[in-house]
């Protein structure tokens, strides 16, 4: 386990009594598993501000906020009396939460458009088409983008672009999710 993530994690409530209860029943790849779903998280996670600098960091800062939320709406009687997969399944909610948000960077290719033929497949024309879709609904944007672009402003024409691929991550992250969590 990473040494920082195991050293904040031993600090949450939720996870101490995970922690408790794996050791009680010899439990151990169950805490194995936090911290492998936990540091793949924090690593994909910390694309996030990459692809949409104007969103809260979607660090293992945010991570553990939300662990302290959870410590704080639980109770601690009740804590106690949750299962192993109860615990379990709470602290991985809180570390995918957000997972859809930081998509393959081919993704960001595709919809930027950058990604060569030779490197494209059937599954990412299929993704193209989805977002040259979603793209067309912002129609004031793409007047703008096309203003922009004969008055010589690329640049604030890109930053109109960056905006519809920021809200088509927004608004699909939680599909993008389904997708990547089975495959880890």
């Amino acid at each position: 386990m990473n040494i920082d993530l195991n050293e904040r994690l031993k600090k949450s409530m939720i996870y101490q009594q995970l922690e408790e209860k794996c050791n009680e029943k010899g439990q151990h790849e169950v805490l194995t598993l936090v911290s492998d779903v936990g540091n793949f998280a924090i690593e994909r996670l910390k694309t996030v501000i990459k692809n949409m600098p104007e969103f809260t960091l979607h660090d293992e800062t945010h991570i553990f906020n939300m662990l302290a939320i959870i410590d704080k709406i639980i109770p601690k009687n009740n804590m106690k009396e949750l299962s192993i997969p109860d615990l379990l399944m709470l602290i991985i909610s809180v570390f995918l939460h957000d997972i859809g948000m930081a998509p393959d960077e081919t993704y960001i290719l595709v919809w930027k458009n950058q990604l060569s033929d030779i490197d494209s497949n059937e599954e990412l024309e299929k993704e193209r088409e989805r977002f040259a879709r979603f793209r067309l609904t912002y129609t004031h944007q793409l007047s703008d983008i096309e203003r922009l672009l004969m008055e010589g402003e690329y640049g604030k024409a890109q930053l109109l672009e960056d905006f519809i691929i920021t809200e088509y991550i927004r608004t699909t992250h939680s599909m993008r999710a389904r997708e990547i969590v089975p495959s880890r």
